[in-house]
């Protein structure tokens, strides 16, 4: 009896997988365990929800459970980009979609995601000091005038909100994040009430980004992503509450978050090392300011705002301390680093 070649068994296995329509689309969820991955194919999506064919049986499932999509027909560049985002490797991400522009796919959804990938990936190296923030902007909205119920549809109105911040179209960075407030999620309208306040106090509007903070500390809701935005919207409090003046009270709640907090966490140490580097400013104690807003400088300069704003305070308290070396060397750092944000500009 003849033995049937390998390469004849693979070929057919392929053929027949095809053909049968077993090819599926992959939909991986933010949970771990039975139950984290769907297998299917997509057949609608929206702001929301997207709509899978499992064996016939339509499901639904809600944008903000979707961790990642892998989708049977698309190109391998596309898939590559999308791990490199996971990863926070945008640069390789906008890499890997240079090299499927010349493919054509008669896929909507396909079309969709690498339109998103490429408008997101832009504005996140924007964000990070590289690029500009306004072109950037500029291929989300498009994206989002040309995919109205993309399921990213939310994501990208919140990097919209952080480029308008970064550039200092506050006004514009409420209505983005007023706009992200719309979504049928708590964790999402408590992370758009957050995000709303802080460009209310960089707008030099620290009494209403005080009652922003102050609305998504008093939130009924207490599952662990709304522990996390209160304990971001604490810090932001601090923030406002030294620049209001308040420094003793300002300076108590930033110590009391880093007391009961892991120091890694950037998102919650940076915002209070800048409260306590207003706090100590606005009391005349310069060298405690100074070295407040140094921290940033050194251990959470990956905050790009923060450490945008820590530059610019500390290149006036060294020249205060009569150290003009190391102004002069935050403001260069300042205007290289992020020369299109309202802090270089100032």
């Amino acid at each position: 009896m003849k033995t049937i070649p390998q390469t004849f068994v693979l070929l057919f296995c392929v053929t027949f997988a095809t053909n049968s329509g077993l090819a599926q689309d992959s939909i991986l969820l933010n949970r771990s365990g039975r139950g984290s991955t769907i297998l299917g194919r997509i057949t609608e999506t929206s702001k929301t929800d997207i709509t899978v064919d499992v064996s016939g049986d339509p499901q639904k499932v809600a944008a903000n459970e979707i961790k990642r999509l892998n989708l049977a027909s698309e190109p391998g560049g596309l898939r590559s980009a999308r791990n490199s985002v996971l990863a926070g490797q945008f640069e390789q991400a906008m890499d890997s979609l240079e090299n499927i522009r010349g493919e054509r796919s008669t896929s909507g959804i396909i079309k969709a995601e690498i339109a998103f990938y490429r408008a997101f990936c832009r504005a996140q190296v924007a964000l990070r000091g590289s690029g500009d923030a306004k072109d950037a902007a500029r291929e989300l909205v498009e994206f989002l005038r040309e995919n109205r119920e993309s399921f990213h549809y939310y994501e990208a109105v919140e990097a919209l909100g952080q480029l308008a911040l970064a550039t200092g179209e506050y006004e514009a960075a409420v209505r983005y994040y007023d706009e992200l407030a719309k979504a049928p999620w708590p964790e999402y309208q408590l992370k758009a009430r957050s995000l709303q306040a802080q460009a209310l106090r960089a707008d030099r509007k620290p009494q209403e980004a005080l009652q922003r903070f102050d609305e998504v500390l008093s939130s009924s809701i207490n599952d662990a992503q709304a522990a996390r935005q209160k304990a971001i919207a604490s810090a932001g409090k601090a923030a406002c509450l030294a620049e209001l003046g308040k420094t003793d009270e300002a300076i108590q709640l930033a110590e009391q978050i880093m007391a009961s907090n892991d120091p890694t966490d950037a998102d919650l140490f940076a915002p209070c090392y800048i409260a306590l580097g207003t706090a100590y400013r606005k009391s005349g104690k310069t060298l405690d300011a100074a070295l407040a807003y140094l921290h940033v400088d050194i251990i959470y300069f990956a905050e790009r705002d923060a450490h945008a704003e820590a530059l610019f305070y500390l290149s006036d308290l060294w020249t205060e301390l009569k150290h003009p070396n190391r102004a002069l060397e935050a403001k260069t750092m300042l205007r290289s680093r992020y020369g299109g944000t309202v802090w270089a500009k100032m």
